[in-house]
């Protein structure tokens, strides 16, 4: 299976999209909790703007916030430090993802060695959304709550891990980054380790995945376990655990690009997840972005505060290549 890696278009515009967060701008084909309308194309992205900083007089250049003091100090591949903040405004929601780099400098082989970390995440409405979304049926506080999911999710999946590469493939990328130029390959020309950067490098494979065989065999019933219920904004959470979710191969959660799109995300994975009403059928949440089968002990869903919650709830995992649906027994609510 492709190692994982971090798309930095896809990722910010994919969130703001995708099905497994209640996301505002797009319209879904998935079923969940809210549908509020769609608002125009996505703009072209754009870079937080920076300040420039003066370096140090001694130890790391420490560059704050400023993108080309830390292109500079990658391109000499100089020991250094600087958060590097990037935003995409997708029609009146801007999401922005911040990075740490902290450059060391060449290693024993001579590759430039660097550490980044998602250090900080947001998600802003402008005020021509916001009145779209209160037609729609939305409280302040229910579009607080979206944002603020989004953004914890942007700062959950951000970008982790301990690389090392050619000094000038960190600076074009920096460079390219500040020019509002996103690829999907960003990361390739790098080792990294740890985090959720880990891959083999420039000699892991690129191209499309293709289609498995089908893992049906020997795939049992989910078992959906009632994990707990907190409180967030108005709402309460009821958050879910599958309990034999190593039963359920990697592949079925690989990205499918081949398959029908997850609203405008064209790389939603193959497998998608839904909770449901046990007697209704009715879909309460649905995922349509799990990378991995541990997800499965992450999934949830939403009730307002003095609604009633469904009597009972079951897990509907979909193999959408293969047209099989895995349903787990009814789980009673407390």
């Amino acid at each position: 299976m492709k190692p994982q890696r971090w798309y930095p278009l896809l990722f910010l515009a994919g969130l703001i999209m995708a099905c497994n967060v209640p996301a505002f701008p797009f319209s879904s084909p998935r079923a969940v909790p809210t549908n509020p309308p769609s608002l125009p194309t996505a703009a072209a992205p754009t870079l937080t703007p920076t300040i420039a900083v003066s370096p140090t007089a001694s130890g790391p250049k420490d560059c704050g916030n400023a993108a080309g003091c830390l292109i500079a100090a990658a391109r000499a591949c100089a020991p250094a430090n600087g958060t590097y903040t990037l935003s995409l405004d997708m029609g009146g929601v801007t999401a922005s993802t911040i990075m740490q780099f902290t450059i060391q400098g060449p290693d024993a082989e001579g590759m430039c060695a660097f550490e980044v970390q998602t250090v900080g995440s947001s998600v802003m409405y402008s005020d021509e959304a916001r009145q779209q979304l209160r037609d729609s049926g939305l409280s302040d506080e229910q579009i607080d709550a979206q944002a603020q999911q989004m953004a914890e999710q942007i700062r959950a999946d951000g970008p982790r891990g301990k690389c090392k590469g050619k000094a000038e493939d960190l600076a074009s990328m920096l460079q390219n980054w500040q020019q509002g130029n996103f690829g999907s390959e960003d990361w390739a020309p790098f080792v990294c380790t740890g985090g959720n950067l880990g891959t083999g490098g420039e000699s892991q494979p690129t191209e499309t995945p293709q289609p498995t065989e089908t893992p049906s065999a020997g795939i049992p019933t989910p078992v959906l376990r009632f994990v707990s219920t907190r409180t967030d904004r108005g709402y309460v959470i009821y958050e879910f655990a599958v309990d034999n979710w190593q039963a359920f191969p990697p592949e079925l959660f690989t990205p499918a690009p081949d398959l029908p799109p997850c609203g405008l995300n064209p790389n939603a994975s193959r497998t998608w997840v839904d909770l449901k009403d046990a007697d209704t059928d009715k879909a309460l949440k649905g995922f349509c972005g799990l990378s991995k089968p541990g997800s499965l002990n992450g999934i949830w869903f939403a009730v307002k505060e003095g609604e009633a919650p469904p009597r009972a709830v079951i897990v509907d995992i979909w193999d959408r290549r293969e047209d099989i649906h895995y349903l787990s027994a009814p789980v009673t609510l407390p």
